[in-house]
């Protein structure tokens, strides 16, 4: 069980817990003979005989690497819109807020609200696995544009919401064109 991922402290409470409660159990990093790591849950039970003296210790471990796996997906799944790979409303605001908070008061921010005009035509012209594609492109036109310090989101259907930090405001008016140009130029969705 030693795969050199847990510490001192890490044994020290297992061996409390199996001294003082007679069992302990718990999440562990461990290494199959192959030297792969997996994630196991581990029940350990201490046995005691007639005079109530530990006589072996039963460990049962189960392989969770598959759950935890799907664990991380679920917890990326909500806060990522699936299309596109942007934080999706509620991330957005919980990272912005949390942003603001821990921003000094003379940093400035701006938030830009984009919504693609005429977007439900695009749909039922051309289908929404088209649509699908164009707002994946303007998605990562978006981001390119931004700087690591930004952040974007799609927060509906065709709405995105951009958040800008640490800006002057004679910048903004620069930024904004920048950002339509690269948004604006052209995507041929007959040839994609």
């Amino acid at each position: 069980m030693r795969s050199g991922k847990h510490d001192t402290l890490f044994y020290n409470v297992l061996w409390h817990d199996l001294n003082n409660k007679g069992y302990w159990e718990g999440e562990v990093l461990n290494k199959k003979n192959s030297g792969d790591e997996y994630q196991a849950w581990l029940t350990i039970v201490a046995v005691k005989d007639k005079r109530d003296k530990v006589t072996n210790y039963v460990g049962v471990m189960n392989d969770i690497t598959k759950y935890k796996a799907q664990e991380e997906k679920i917890k990326h799944l909500a806060k990522t819109d699936v299309l596109t790979g942007l934080m999706n409303r509620s991330t957005f605001i919980e990272t912005a807020t949390r942003r603001l908070a821990e921003t000094p008061g003379h940093v400035k921010h701006a938030f830009l609200f984009i919504d693609l005009d005429d977007f439900k035509k695009i749909n039922d012209m051309y289908g929404h696995d088209q649509g699908d594609i164009l707002l994946k492109i303007i998605s990562y036109r978006l981001r390119s544009t931004l700087k690591a310090r930004d952040i974007v989101a799609r927060i509906g259907g065709d709405e995105f919401i951009i958040m800008l930090s640490d800006i002057e405001i004679c910048q903004l008016s620069d930024i904004i064109r920048r950002m339509l140009n690269v948004v604006e130029r052209d995507i041929d969705l007959d040839n994609l």
